[in-house]
Order: C-alpha cells, then structure tokens, then sequence
C-alpha cells in the first residue's frame, strides 16, 4: 500500500500535488517513518486519496450529493437512483471508500509517527494533527451521510472487522475532540511538502483550517457559543476575507481556508472535478444538470452570485442549460495547448464561517452581531442589507442565504435540509418533480441516510442486523 502512494503521488504526471522527493527504495513498512520527510510522504499520499475518496475519479461529489436535493434538474444525470430518490449503495460509496482509504491510513499514519524515535518532535505534532484533522473530517461527511457508524481509530484489522455502530453523538465526540488535538498541534501558517517552510499553496491543514472545522461541527451540535467563538478565529485572522463573487473560486483565494489540489491525469484535465462535472458535455451532446428553476427564482438579478456562478449555455442540440459555473475550467481538451491549474477545489471557506456566527448568534439573540454577519455576505454579493428583526426572520434569511451562496458544493444543502428538519418537508414535494425519462422520484423519511453497502456486512459480523431502516442488507 506503502508503494501504491509512492508510485500515485510522485509519478511524473501527479508530482506537482506537493513537491517533494523521497528515496523510493525506503518506502516499505516501519522505514517509512524513519525520518520526517518520508512520514510527510505518506500524509501527502492521504490527501491525494481524498478526491478519489469523495469524488470517484470520474464523479463529483457536489453532483452526487446534489442530485439527492434539491439543487439541480436534469435531463441525462450519470446517477439517475440518485436523482430520483431510489438510493443503491452503489451509487455513492463513500463508507468503504472513506474506511479503506482514508480513516485506516490516518489511523495507520497516527501509530507510526507515534512510535518513531526518528522524527522531529515539530514534525510529530504536525502530522499527528493533519491525520486528526483528516479523520475528523472524514468522519464528519460519514455520519451525516450514514448516522451512526463503526468508530475505527486504530490499524487493526482483527480489532475493526468487529466494531459495531457507534451512536452518531458519540462519533460527533471524537470529531470534536481530534480537531480539538488538531488546532494544538498544527501549526498556524500553510507548510510545504517537507513541513519546514511556509507555503502560499493551501493545501496543507494549518490551524485555522481545524478551527472553521470545528466551527461547522458545533453548529451542526447546536453549540452556540462555541460555533461563535471557533467562527471568530477565523473571520478575524487577517488572511481572510470576503471577495466579490467572480474572485471567489480562484486557486488561493483569499476566501480559501482549505482547498485540494487536483491531481487530475489524462482526460480528467488538470483542475477540479467540479468543473469537469458541470461544463462539459456528455457524449449524448447534454449536460449532465443545470441549477434547478426553485433556486435559480431565489437568486435576485443584482446577485453578484448569479452573474457571476451561474453561466447560460446552448448546446448543439438547441438546449438551453443554467449551468453551475462556481469553478470555470471544465475537462482539458487535449486538441489545445495544456491549461495551466488556476483553480482548487475549496473545501473550508471564509463565507461559511460568516454565516456560521450570524446563526450561532441569532440562536443566542445577539441580533445585531448576527445581522453584521449576514450583512456581509449580502453586501459582498451586491444584495442591500437584511430586513429581518427577529431571531425566527433572521434564522430564515441564513437558510437562503446558505443555499444559494453553497449551492453545488460539498454537499452542504443536503446536510442543511436534514441538521434543520426541513428535509421531508421540503424532498416530498421536490422529490416527485424530478423527472427522468418522464418518470417522477418518491421520498420516504429514512431516505434521509444511505444505505450501508451490502459487502460490509460479510466484512464486519458485528454489523449484521443493523442496516439502516428501508434498505436491505443484500
């Protein structure tokens, strides 16, 4: 596994990820963590597993995600169970995914550097907090896909392959508590591949990158205050800032807290997966979505957002697509010169952290801080300031403004509709209008989650049983 990482990660055509250069013949077993540059290696393998991870190589997982809500129509969707509200475990696995090759690596990552009398206690404590980091997140996106969930925290596959569900606030715990680890031991600046210089990339988890983490942790615990006080490290660290929509998504932007670099090889072009997803054709000459009409008739005409994120498109057939254009470079056509990457694909950002605090504050009715927030998100996107008075109109603006400023992004509606209570309400009425091949969805209250895949049940006995209501365990 060890080797499979090296050859990925530093191949001639995925090398630009994070520069770094490892003597390849040290890299099996226990020598990986004989010396900080090698055990550096391995976490930059971890974040190159990410994208694979979420995105499937050739997917996306905003579309996936997407397609589950309320965000898109479409007339040639790649995952029509998805669109329709039909879930198959097939088509979204990120539980094995996020197991096998991201939860066992950090765990695998954690123990070695732990053991190493070899590495510098500074890189220690970096890596330790990246792999914390890492896990916190993964297992965020798991809980809030599946519910409860086997809680794995360590490399023992005879200790794993018995685990059983671990309550969802018990999982919620243990994120809380490694972003808590992560913010003490990661260091405040972007670091480089070899942890030893500061980088202008942000790619590498630094401080402020577990404390936006655990901002949105606490709103999703309903922790008020706490979802403040994280929120604020960030809006007032001086690295930050709102920018005007149509600058928003560019590589290193200042509203970037934490973003991927693609490590796209071949046809998949060399900037996001977004992108690819969302501007290219399919062979059938469609686009595989446009935005949904009920968001599209939420955004105001003066919304900077909708200039600037949404692009107008007809196809060869005549169809006319409102496309999501948060990201502009779709797939690299290899009859043209090679793009250069200007685009990352931003995971943590600065609007989030805004609109985390104003909820946070309307909850614990400090009105004017949580219309200041809300303000500022409207203002930089060309929209006047806020009408609402009250927590209950304040709490409704923040809905609207989270859905139309993450639309098409990491999931967040999705997991909004379902944090808030709002799903069944709001998916019984769009989950019919979906249509494909003139064929409407359906929605059911357990749809809410996905379905555990049915292999992990003959991998894990302790998880017989407890498939999650409505779906099978075959």
């Amino acid at each position: 596994m060890i080797l499979l990482i090296y050859v990925c990660t530093f191949s001639s055509s995925c090398k630009k990820f994070i520069e770094i250069d490892p003597p390849i013949n040290k890299t099996m077993g226990e020598t990986v963590y004989n010396s900080s540059d090698l055990a550096a290696s391995v976490m930059t393998g971890i974040y190159a597993a990410i994208p694979e991870t979420f995105d499937d190589i050739n997917n996306s997982f905003s579309y996936k995600i997407g397609l589950l809500s309320d965000e898109f129509q479409g007339l040639d969707v790649d995952f029509p169970n998805l669109y329709l509200n039909n879930v198959f475990a097939a088509d979204l696995d990120i539980w094995t995914k996020g197991y096998s090759q991201l939860i066992y690596r950090c765990n695998s990552l954690i123990e070695g550097v732990s053991r190493s009398n070899a590495i510098s206690e500074a890189s220690k404590a970096q890596l330790i907090g990246e792999a914390k980091f890492i896990r916190a997140f993964v297992y965020f996106y798991l809980v809030n896909l599946y519910g409860d969930i086997p809680l794995v925290l360590t490399s023992d596959i005879n200790i794993n392959s018995n685990i059983t569900r671990t309550s969802k606030a018990f999982v919620y715990d243990q994120i809380i508590q490694d972003l808590k680890d992560a913010q003490v031991s990661l260091s405040n600046n972007y670091l480089n591949a070899h942890l030893q210089k500061d980088e202008i990339d942000r790619v590498r988890p630094n401080r402020a990158s577990a404390n936006a983490l655990l901002a949105r942790v606490y709103l999703y615990k309903e922790m008020w205050p706490e979802a403040e006080i994280e929120a604020s490290k960030v809006i007032n660290d001086a690295r930050f800032g709102l920018l005007s929509p149509e600058y928003v998504f560019e590589k290193n932007s200042r509203e970037t807290i934490w973003a991927l670099q693609p490590n796209q090889i071949g046809s998949d072009g060399p900037n996001t997966n977004d992108g690819k997803i969302f501007l290219t054709l399919k062979p059938s000459g469609l686009y595989r979505v446009e935005i949904s009409q009920s968001l599209l008739d939420m955004m105001p005409n003066e919304d900077k957002r909708k200039e600037n994120w949404v692009l107008s498109k007809t196809d060869d057939l005549g169809n006319t697509f409102q496309l999501p254009f948060k990201y502009k470079i779709g797939a690299q056509d290899f009859s043209q010169p090679a793009q250069e990457q200007n685009e990352y694909d931003i995971v943590l950002r600065i609007s989030e952290q805004y609109l985390i605090r104003s909820e946070s504050r309307a909850h614990q009715t400090n009105l004017t801080g949580a219309k200041d927030d809300l303000n500022a998100i409207r203002l930089r996107s060309g929209l006047g300031t806020t009408t609402a008075n009250t927590p209950q109109e304040i709490i409704a603006e923040i809905k609207t403004e989270r859905q139309i400023e993450f639309f098409a992004e990491w999931g967040h509606r999705w997991f909004d509709l379902k944090r808030t209570g709002d799903i069944d309400g709001v998916m019984s009425v769009v989950s019919p209008l979906k249509l494909y091949n003139g064929i409407g969805g359906s929605w059911a209250m357990f749809k809410a989650l996905l379905p555990i895949p049915p292999a992990e049940f003959t991998l894990n006995q302790s998880l017989r049983g407890h498939q999650n209501p409505g779906y099978p365990e075959k």
